[in-house]
């Protein structure tokens, strides 16, 4: 049977209506998410407005279905054997833990010595989980897969937000955000390796594949930094947009940064920074992560309600898909 074109069009606006994809995105070319030669990937979507999470089947960015996880979930952690998510819920201070084969529901796990947990990491070998705690300034480690704390580390700065460990699992380096300092802190010893500051503030940061080089957001400048490790040697700052947020490093060393003032994203190749140029997301820019190989880069959108999609290759977003309200965090998961 033949369709008529006003009923097809009609069906498109149903479909646009419910949010299945925006008028101004391209489904074919989004599409284009590489699977790695795996079954499933998925992308995981944090919603802190929907006290919820949201999964996404990664080679057709098309909505899979959405669970629950408790209040306010924000940033995110996935095991090296991508067994589990860790979610922080720094108002209700705990971590939610999420077996990936059942996407229904995240394990709640508190304790005493963490109050406002800002991020998670887990360890090269999966065997830990590090916890950042803003308000006791403070680094946890918990052990996997009880998530029992075994031990703490007081960071000796105030506003610790955001931690990145090296490729090797040697090094932690932690940004403590109102007061701009960073940390490095030295996991195998588990004692400060160093601290400095970069400036009022220090945002995102992001390791190169070498683990020779970081890359820091200065929000108050405008600018990124990057840093020679581990001694912090300052190499070259780099301008960026407006409100420089979190930074992504992809696994081809191209640099995302989130500007969540002029609402796009800054780009540009770690060992070329004059080729850099921006492209337009959506609005609040909150977090990124990148396909396996570094093709493509997903945007968590917070004041939009949704997730960009950009070819890393021709610096373009491809579409956006709405995802739930407040998206505050995405991972990928195989």
């Amino acid at each position: 049977m033949k369709i008529k074109k006003p009923v097809l069009l009609l069906l498109f606006a149903v479909a646009v209506g419910l949010g299945l994809f925006y008028v101004d995105s391209e489904p074919s070319r989004a599409q284009a998410a590489p699977s790695q030669g795996l079954l499933n990937p998925r992308l995981v979507v944090s919603c802190f407005l929907d006290d919820s999470m949201s999964v996404i089947d990664a080679r057709t960015v098309r909505m899979l279905g959405k669970f629950s996880v408790g209040s306010n979930p924000e940033r995110m952690s996935v095991s090296p054997d991508n067994k589990y998510i860790a979610v922080t819920q720094p108002k209700t201070g705990c971590i939610s833990i999420v077996e990936s084969g059942n996407l229904r529901f995240g394990n709640a796990h508190a304790d005493p010595q963490m109050t406002t947990p800002v991020d998670v990491c887990f360890s090269t070998d999966g065997a830990r989980l590090y916890v950042l705690d803003s308000k006791t300034c403070t680094l946890l480690e918990l052990h996997v897969p009880s998530f029992e704390v075994v031990r703490t580390l007081p960071l000796n700065g105030l506003g610790p937000s955001l931690m990145r460990i090296s490729k090797n699992g040697a090094k932690m380096f932690i940004s403590h955000e109102d007061t701009g300092l960073l940390t490095v802190v030295d996991l195998f010893n588990w004692s400060i390796y160093k601290q400095m500051g970069v400036g009022p503030k220090a945002g995102g940061l992001d390791l190169s594949s070498d683990n020779g080089r970081l890359v820091v957001a200065l929000p108050s400048e405008s600018m990124v930094g990057i840093y020679k490790t581990p001694n912090l040697e300052l190499l070259k700052k780099v301008p960026v947009g407006s409100g420089a947020g979190i930074v992504g490093v992809s696994p081809k060393d191209q640099v995302v940064v989130l500007n969540t003032i002029s609402n796009d994203v800054s780009m540009f190749p770690l060992d070329r920074p004059s080729a850099r140029f921006r492209t337009a997301v959506g609005v609040g820019p909150r977090d990124l992560c990148f396909a396996p190989d570094g093709s493509m880069c997903y945007v968590a959108n917070f004041n939009t309600d949704d997730i960009s999609v950009i070819d890393m290759a021709k610096g373009t977003q491809l579409g956006r898909l709405l995802v739930g309200k407040g998206p505050r965090a995405v991972v990928w998961l195989f």
